[in-house]
């Protein structure tokens, strides 16, 4: 649960990053960490959602439902431009959250465009504007949501590549991979 800056040529730690009172920023699990292009740093946690260090100064933000159920985040996408963080939950769903740590929306059914049972994001691409692509654990396809109408739209996938050589995957059942950093060609 503590949290170092490493020297990557030595990978020796350099700095131990501690918040205003001398203690770690987490008394629970890191999951992995996760930064924005403005360089700050969320630490998604296993079950109490995911904080966000401020670049620079490292103030705290803190991001989670009130529901415990729903805080093991299995994906984060920033959106800083929309003012929205979105996270995929295990079981729970998507949290959409404001830059000021207010839950704006929980999504917890897609309807015919998941597998039965609870819904769990692991992946999520911000597109354009207000549109984010949505990768439901199990499910064969993505799911584009338009954050603006709140509509959503199945969207096949063909292939699935892995770095490696001759990586191409056909996607012939579903997708289930957790804290994968997911690009579009």
């Amino acid at each position: 649960n503590e949290l170092f800056q490493f020297d990557t040529r030595t990978m020796q730690p350099v700095t131990k990053l501690v918040n205003f009172q001398n203690q770690p920023f987490a008394h629970f699990p890191i999951r992995y960490i996760r930064s924005d292009n403005f360089g700050n740093i969320y630490l998604v946690t296993r079950n109490e959602g995911f904080v966000k260090l401020f670049a620079h100064t490292y103030p705290i933000s803190y991001y989670g439902s009130s529901q415990k159920q729903f805080n093991f985040i299995t994906t984060l996408e920033v959106d800083k431009k929309n003012n929205r963080i979105l996270a995929g939950s295990l079981n729970g769903g998507l949290l959409v959250f404001d830059t000021l740590q207010q839950l704006q929306k929980h999504i917890e059914q897609i309807g015919k465009m998941q597998q039965p049972g609870p819904l769990t994001i692991v992946g999520i691409i911000h597109i354009k504007d207000d549109k984010y692509l949505l990768f439901p654990r199990f499910n064969s396809s993505c799911v584009l949501w338009d954050a603006a109408t709140g509509g959503f739209k199945m969207i096949p996938i063909q292939y699935l590549t892995i770095p490696g050589p001759d990586r191409r995957i056909p996607v012939s059942r579903s997708i289930a991979y957790y804290n994968a950093k997911i690009t579009l060609n």
